[in-house]
């Protein structure tokens, strides 16, 4: 009995107010656990472009609930670099919080991010050093994207402990400042697509409804590839040959994988909207503007 007046009194002071329903009954924070085999890999959090953990597996982490995804970097000597996108979806919370505090209560839940929870990630197998690193994106669970590494099997196989304390006591002094996505070391190799802006014209494979499709992109005469349909988003090169690079695409936070060949062919991955295990595939054609 007590119990439910309880409830009963959150409920009327959530109509009454308007307060977020969904940061009372689940918080803005969520523990994620992060695993790999094997343990021991000294890994980094970004959450909207910002730093937000630096920690060394396995370790359970807290963090603030937000409507953004979270990038994972982790490394260790002998292996490559792995990385993770880690996606959110609508918090359960929200929709008795439409009940109760109907649309204002939602709102303040979406600006608090207590309106979204974190995929859990799944135990990441590191690849040795001596395999072939990834090539491509691969969705690993609901919501977890592994993305190929930005650097090459020799220099992650090369990492040392000194070299990663090195970079975590440059890293703690500036954890909160915003970081930008940077491309990999490729300056020796020139671009194989010109500078300019192009418009790009893809088949939606299995899309019916929307067969077609399409994406400008302009690239810069400083190597950058920015793609417009993704408000502008800047890419991230991983390599040149061919020209492959990445972007979130704002329509589900995914992150999406181009590859650009020389005869200005394109073929598009990524998790799918309506189902983030499940891979998608798209190509067309690019002509410059």
């Amino acid at each position: 009995m007590d119990a439910r007046l309880s409830l009963n009194a959150v409920a009327v002071l959530c109509a009454l107010f308007g307060s977020g329903c969904a940061s009372i009954t689940s918080g803005k924070e969520q523990s994620l656990r992060f695993e790999t085999d094997p343990v021991g890999a000294d890994c980094t959090l970004v959450q909207d472009k910002v730093e937000i953990a630096r920690f060394q597996t396995p370790k359970t982490i807290v963090l603030r609930r937000a409507k953004t995804p979270i990038m994972m970097t982790c490394v260790k000597p002998g292996f490559h670099q792995e990385r993770a996108l880690i996606a959110n979806t609508t918090s359960r919370a929200l929709w008795g919080n439409m009940i109760v505090g109907g649309i204002i209560g939602v709102m303040a839940d979406q600006t608090s991010g207590a309106a979204f929870r974190y995929y859990d990630p799944p135990k990441f197998n590191l690849v040795p050093a001596s395999e072939s690193a990834p090539q491509v994106s691969q969705a690993v669970a609901q919501g977890i994207t592994v993305l190929p590494p930005t650097e090459s099997a020799e220099s992650t196989s090369q990492v040392t402990l000194t070299s990663i304390r090195e970079s975590r006591t440059k890293n703690d002094h500036d954890s909160q400042k915003k970081v930008e996505a940077t491309t990999p070391s490729t300056s020796s190799q020139p671009m194989l697509v010109e500078a300019g802006a192009w418009t790009c014209r893809i088949k939606n494979i299995g899309n019916t409804a929307r067969p077609h499709y399409t994406l400008q992109f302009v690239v810069g005469s400083d190597r950058t590839i920015r793609i417009v349909n993704y408000a502008n988003a800047r890419a991230v090169i991983l390599k040149n040959t061919p020209l492959t690079f990445t972007a979130i695409n704002p329509r589900g936070s995914r992150l999406t994988t181009f590859t650009w060949m020389p005869d200005n062919s394109m073929t598009i991955t990524g998790p799918s909207i309506n189902d983030p295990t499940l891979p998608f595939y798209n190509e067309g054609i690019c002509e410059k503007a």
